[in-house]
């Protein structure tokens, strides 16, 4: 999606592919009997990344039904949560803590402290060389996930 945007010029890539997808998009634009991955890319899509866009739409239907099965989950907790007296179902509080510690970035304030010998410090011992070598392993695999 990266190089599409910078190739096209447009800040939201996902969404014209998403508007094409919803507005028929192998259906819409060729044989009635292709899916959307095995559809001819529309015209707008840069020549340069036609081969990229079996990838582009499977990585989009794939975050859709991710949300959408994010949806269904968070209805059914807050569901939980909630109860309902008219059936006999109690509100269950834990429902209501596991969605607000889920949802929003809440953290149990519970903590567990671990400490060395006789309750001191625990002692380690790391070079400058392992400490160096790490960061760019983590900068190496930044660059490739960025790309």
């Amino acid at each position: 999606m990266n190089t599409a945007r910078q190739v096209m010029d447009e800040d939201d890539v996902e969404g014209r592919v998403w508007s094409w997808i919803e507005e028929g998009g192998g259906f819409g634009t060729c044989d009635a009997k292709q899916w959307y991955w095995s559809a001819t890319p529309p015209r707008w899509w840069p020549s340069a990344l036609r081969a990229q866009w079996t990838a582009t739409v499977f990585a989009m239907v794939v975050y859709y039904a991710r949300a959408r099965s994010e949806q269904v989950y968070r209805a059914s907790v807050t569901r939980a949560a909630q109860g309902d007296p008219r059936n006999g179902i109690q509100p269950d509080w834990q429902a209501a803590k596991f969605m607000l510690t889920h949802s929003f970035g809440w953290v149990d304030a519970s903590r567990i402290e671990l400490t060395g010998a006789n309750g001191g410090p625990i002692e380690t011992q790391v070079s400058e060389e392992a400490v160096l070598a790490t960061l760019a392993a983590l900068a190496q695999r930044q660059r490739a996930l960025s790309q």
